[in-house]
């Protein structure tokens, strides 16, 4: 069965956005570079406003020449005025990105977490997982430490974020006497 999606006349360019290898085309373009090698893993998620504007993410690998491949997380956002192509990192509303990605200063706060060396653990990788634009992202930390490499995860959210707090804490406090628990 073949899907239409040219069913919004005010969104006239969301067609484009189930087309994987279209979606690649425009962020080499538009975001990385003719140069570039850009594939489009999958759509990870899309939101739709009828007639005001859809936004879609994507999981992306992007093999710039002369660099190591690398994955990211980038957005189209459709509206009556076309289509604006960007990457998860642009997020105005999010402006603690930069931070949540910064090798130094994420190495410091994991090494400082778990009371690790920081001059013996190493940060190896920062790669965003999950995208929500404007609410939050998830991250993969991978550290090289003596006893080999650790993965972590951190999720970033905008707004306040005092509740969720509360049932960490609890949960953490709990995970430390209950042994058949997940670490928290």
């Amino acid at each position: 069965m073949e899907y239409r999606f040219d069913f919004d006349d005010q969104l006239e360019d969301l067609p484009i956005a189930f087309d994987l290898d279209a979606v690649a085309q425009l962020f080499q373009q538009k975001l990385f570079g003719l140069a570039s090698a850009v594939k489009v893993l999958r759509l990870q998620d899309a939101k739709y406003h009828p007639s005001k504007r859809c936004v879609t993410t994507y999981e992306v690998v992007v093999d710039r020449p002369g660099e190591p491949p690398f994955n990211t997380i980038c957005v189209l956002e459709f509206t009556p005025d076309g289509v604006h192509p960007r990457v998860y990192l642009d997020d105005t509303r999010m402006p603690a990105l930069s931070q949540a990605t910064d090798p130094v200063e994420m190495h410091r706060r994991i090494c400082q977490a778990l009371a690790l060396d920081e001059n013996v653990a190493r940060m190896l990788n920062i790669e965003p997982v999950r995208y929500k634009p404007g609410l939050h992202c998830v991250f993969r930390y991978t550290i090289g430490t003596p006893s080999g490499k650790q993965v972590f995860y951190g999720k970033l959210f905008n707004g306040p974020i005092d509740d969720l707090m509360i049932n960490i804490t609890a949960l953490h406090q709990e995970s430390e006497t209950n042994p058949e628990m997940p670490r928290i």
